[in-house]
């Protein structure tokens, strides 16, 4: 059985209280951060701008 490595702007959005959604694009797949203001942010652009900030 293997076990997956979880993805970083993932788990940092859940623990912002956030959730993540799977968006297809033109270029492949994109996860996008829901905050619980409403708020949508790509995943990765949310957890480098804000990482390690509480």
């Amino acid at each position: 059985m293997e076990r997956a490595i979880a993805n970083p702007a993932s788990v940092y959005c859940v623990r912002q209280g956030g959730r993540v959604e799977i968006v297809n694009t033109k270029t492949g797949q994109i996860g996008i951060c829901v905050l619980p203001d409403g708020r949508r942010i790509e995943e990765w652009k949310f957890f480098r701008a804000n990482h390690g900030k509480r």
